[in-house]
């Protein structure tokens, strides 16, 4: 009689996966503030920066406090955040690339030795 001893892998692959967003949040934390309100403020500011820079009227509160805050213009501040919002995108696109590779690594992984070899090198 032959025995054949298997082992589950799906929790190893799934706490392998967890460890890679948890990387690579905090690759992200370099760029930006973390925080879902603070990336709902990055995102209303963007969007109020679009605007005041397609020349619409406003009111543009988030813009309007910072500038004051920072005596700043509207329209440098406007500038600055619509090119750091573009920085941005293109840090999250390879950080979300190198992110969903390792992962799919690891869920393809046949054994403890696949999955332990995954590594991120997450430099840009």
């Amino acid at each position: 009689m032959k025995i054949i001893l298997t082992r589950n892998l799906e929790p190893l692959k799934e706490a392998a996966c967890k460890k890679i967003d948890t990387q690579a949040e905090l690759e992200r934390s370099k760029y930006v503030t973390t925080g879902s309100l603070q990336a709902m403020t990055y995102q209303a500011k963007q969007a109020e920066a679009n605007s005041y820079l397609a020349g619409d009227s406003g009111p543009f509160p988030l813009l309007e406090a910072e500038a004051a805050a920072t005596n700043n213009t509207l329209e440098n501040l406007a500038s600055t955040v619509s090119s750091m919002a573009k920085q941005w995108i293109l840090i999250s696109a390879s950080i979300e690339a190198k992110r969903i590779s390792a992962k799919n690594l690891i869920k393809n992984a046949k054994s403890l030795v696949e999955i332990n070899s995954v590594e991120v090198d997450w430099s840009l």
